[in-house]
C-alpha cells in the first residue's frame, strides 16, 4: 500500500477513536480510555519482544485479582455487558491464541501427563453435564459452570511458559504482586472509605480486599518471594523483608484455611530440606509478638482482644467441630459457629447427592444452599450463597462421586509432580527451587479452597489455575535453570521469529 494512503487511513482511524474516547470521557466513562492505553502498552511491549500478548494479558489478570481482589473481580470492562468480566474476556482471548498457536505447531494444547489428563477430564465431564443443565437453569448454570471453565487458565499458562521470556515475565508478575500485597492490605484497612468511595471505576471499587482470599495470596506469596526465579546462593534482602511482611499480613487476617495451606506447603519444603520459610518464621514470629504486645500497651487494649490472642483462638478453633468452646476475642467469637455452619451445609449436600444422584451429582444451576437454608438456624429466606465453602463439596454437589474421583486424581497428580520435583532437586543439588516454590504456593491456595470460597470465583480461580500451569511448565532442577543463563550472566532472549518450538505431542 502507498505510504500516503496507509498514513491517511491510520490518521482517520485514530481521529475516530479519539472522538469516541473523548465522548466517553466526557460522560464519565473511563473504561474505553483505560482499555486503549493498556492495548497500546501491550503492543509496545510485544513489539519489543519482551513477552507475547497473551502473556501480558494473563499477567495483568493475575496482578489485578491478587491486588484488587473482589473489587477487580466485579469490574465490567464493557459497559452494558456485566457478564463479560476481565476473567471471561481474558480466558476467551488467551484461549483463542492458544488454539491458534497449537494448530500452527500441529499439536494438541495439552501435555500427556496425569495432571493434564485429570484437568481435561473434569472439563469434559462438566461440559457433558452442562448439556443437560443449561436448558433447565439457563444463565444460572453458566454462572456455576465458571468453577470449571476457569481451569482453562491452567492450559494457557502451561503453554505460555514454554518460552523463557514468557516464564520470566509471569514469574516477575507473581513476585511483584506478592511483594505489593501486604502494603495494599494495610492501606485498604487503614483507608477503607477511600478505596470504597473514591478509588472506583464505574461506581465499583478497583480494590476491595476479601480477607480470607487476601490471606491465602499473602501466605502463598511467602514461598514465591523466598525462591527467586534463577539459581543464586544469596537471597536479596528485599525478598526477606517482603516475605516477612507477607507472612505477618497473612496471619494477621486470621484465616484458618490459609494457615492450614501454609502448614501443608511448609511440610513439602521440609521434605525437600528447604528451610528458608522456617528461618523466616523464627524471626517474624517473635517480631509479631513484640509488635502485638507493644500495640496493645500503647492503645491500652486488653490482651484477650489483640490480634495475637485472636490468632491463637482461631488456631485452636480448627478442632472445635461442634462449636461449643467459648472464645474471648471479638474476632474469633463466631469461630465455633462457622465450623457448625460448614459441617451442617456439607452434610446436607452429601445427603442430597447420595439420595438423588450419587454418580453425576445435582448439576450446574441447582441451588446447593436450599436444603441448608431450610434447617440451619439464623439463615433466612434471603440466603443466596451458592458455594458451600469447600471446592470438594462444590464438586460433589455439581458432579457427584464421578467429579470427586476426578478432582481427587488432580490432587494426587499435584502431589506426584511435587514429589518428583523434590527428588530431582535432591539428586541435582540445586541452590534454588523456583519450580518447587510455585508448587508450594499452589498448595496453599488448594488447601484454602477446601475450606472456603476460593476456586468458585475468578478472583481465586484465575490466580490458582495460572499458578498451577506456571508450576507445571517451570523446570525444577538446577541444570534446567542454568540453561537460561549465559556464562556472562546475561539472560538469553530469543527473538520471536527465531523461536524453536518444543517437539509436538502427537
Amino acid at each position: 500500500m502507498d505510504p500516503r494512503w496507509r498514513n491517511g487511513l491510520i490518521a482517520a482511524a485514530a481521529s475516530v477513536l479519539a472522538v469516541g474516547m473523548g465522548t466517553e470521557l466526557a460522560g464519565g466513562n473511563l473504561a474505553p480510555a483505560i482499555a486503549v492505553a493498556l492495548l497500546c502498552g501491550c503492543l509496545l511491549i510485544t513489539w519489543s519482544g519482551i513477552a507475547r500478548p497473551d502473556t501480558l494479558l494473563l499477567g495483568f489478570l493475575v496482578l489485578g485479582y491478587m491486588l484488587g481482589n473482589r473489587g477487580f473481580a466485579q469490574i465490567a470492562p464493557i459497559p452494558g455487558l456485566p457478564i463479560l468480566l476481565f476473567g471471561e474476556i481474558g480466558l476467551a482471548a488467551c484461549g483463542i491464541l492458544l488454539l491458534v498457536r497449537s494448530a500452527m505447531r500441529r499439536e494438541l494444547p495439552f501435555k500427556y501427563d496425569a495432571l493434564n489428563l485429570f484437568a481435561l477430564l473434569i472439563i469434559l465431564v462438566s461440559a457433558g453435564r452442562m448439556v443437560v443443565d443449561f436448558p433447565l437453569h439457563g444463565f444460572v448454570a453458566v454462572r456455576d459452570f465458571a468453577t470449571i471453565y476457569y481451569i482453562g487458565f491452567f492450559f494457557i499458562a502451561q503453554d505460555l511458559v514454554r518460552q523463557d521470556k514468557d516464564r520470566r515475565w509471569l514469574r516477575g508478575t507473581l513476585t511483584t504482586a506478592a511483594a505489593l500485597l501486604p502494603a495494599v492490605i494495610v492501606a485498604f484497612h487503614a483507608f477503607t472509605d477511600f478505596f470504597i468511595g473514591t478509588l472506583t471505576l464505574g461506581g465499583i471499587p478497583i480494590i476491595f480486599i476479601k480477607d480470607d482470599l487476601a490471606a491465602t495470596f499473602a501466605l502463598a506469596g511467602v514461598f514465591i518471594l523466598l525462591e527467586p526465579a534463577r539459581a543464586q546462593t544469596r537471597l536479596l534482602l528485599w525478598r526477606w523483608v517482603a516475605a516477612g511482611a507477607s507472612l505477618l499480613a497473612g496471619l494477621a487476617l486470621l484465616s484458618r484455611a490459609a494457615v492450614l495451606g501454609l502448614v501443608v506447603a511448609s511440610l513439602w519444603l521440609l521434605l525437600a530440606r528447604r528451610f528458608r520459610v522456617f528461618k523466616l518464621a523464627l524471626v517474624a514470629g517473635p517480631a509479631a509478638v513484640v509488635l502485638a504486645l507493644g500495640a496493645a500497651f500503647v492503645t491500652d487494649t486488653p490482651l484477650n482482644q489483640t490480634r495475637l490472642y485472636g490468632f491463637v483462638e482461631h488456631t485452636i478453633s480448627i478442632t472445635d467441630f461442634d462449636g461449643r468452646r467459648a472464645y474471648q476475642n471479638i474476632e474469633s467469637a463466631d469461630s465455633g459457629d462457622n465450623n457448625r455452619f460448614r459441617l451442617v451445609w456439607w452434610r446436607t449436600i452429601l445427603e442430597r447427592v447420595m439420595g438423588d444422584n450419587p454418580v453425576f451429582g445435582m448439576g450446574f444451576g441447582f441451588d446447593l444452599g436450599r436444603d441448608f437454608a431450610s434447617i440451619y438456624q439464623g439463615v433466612g429466606d434471603d440466603f443466596n450463597v451458592r458455594s458451600p465453602h469447600s471446592i470438594v463439596f462444590t464438586i460433589l454437589g455439581r458432579l457427584g462421586l464421578l467429579g470427586c474421583l476426578l478432582f481427587a486424581g488432580l490432587i494426587w497428580a499435584m502431589g506426584r509432580r511435587t514429589l518428583s520435583g523434590i527428588r530431582s532437586l535432591q539428586t541435582d543439588a540445586a541452590d534454588a527451587a523456583p519450580g518447587l516454590s510455585l508448587w508450594c504456593a499452589a498448595w496453599v491456595v488448594m488447601v484454602s479452597a477446601m475450606f472456603g470460597v476460593v476456586l468458585e470465583g475468578p478472583m481465586g480461580a484465575v490466580v490458582f489455575w495460572s499458578l498451577l500451569g506456571l508450576a507445571a511448565g517451570t523446570p525444577l532442577a538446577k541444570k534446567a535453570i542454568a540453561q537460561e543463563i549465559e556464562p556472562s550472566g546475561r539472560s538469553q532472549t530469543v527473538p520471536p521469529w527465531q523461536e524453536t518450538p518444543e517437539p509436538a505431542n502427537r
